[in-house]
């Protein structure tokens, strides 16, 4: 958020600023998950396993050697069309196969990639992000706002 700080995106929005002045003065890295309320259930888990992903360097090594032995060619491709950046390819793959594939996906989709990556991160982690008692665990232990645009 420096740059937003710094004042390198002029103007912000009054909902922008109000946004900002939640995170103001804190310290360390973070990671900012956002989902609309009422959203398609599962997307705030996709978006966390984005963020473990980010952040884990280790866990992020392990999905790749498990991507490693499947064929995500296709797959892969059809995420480029869809707008994903190469340098994401492996996150995003992740992601979808351990929270549940988007509509556009159906026809890509791999129980055995997702079983794979579920147990990847379940091995990792020591819990399963699809395990609604365990995901609200998680979120119990980590500093969550919520911000609602005005």
């Amino acid at each position: 958020l420096i740059p937003f700080y710094q004042g390198k995106f002029d103007p912000l929005s009054r909902n922008e600023k109000i946004f900002l002045r939640m995170f103001k003065g804190v310290q360390g890295e973070f990671s900012i998950i956002a989902t609309v309320y009422g959203d398609k259930a599962g997307n705030l888990e996709h978006e966390v396993v984005h963020s473990l992903f980010g952040f884990d360097d280790i866990y992020a090594t392990k999905v790749s050697k498990c991507l490693n032995e499947f064929h995500t060619r296709h797959l892969r491709e059809k995420l480029k069309s869809m707008g994903c950046d190469k340098a994401v390819l492996n996150d995003e793959v992740n992601a979808y196969a351990v929270t549940g594939w988007s509509d556009n996906l159906i026809g890509y989709k791999s129980r055995s990639l997702s079983v794979a990556l579920k147990n990847t991160f379940f091995n990792h982690f020591g819990w399963r992000i699809d395990n609604k008692k365990e995901f609200k665990k998680f979120l119990s232990q980590i500093h969550r706002w919520r911000f609602k645009a005005k």
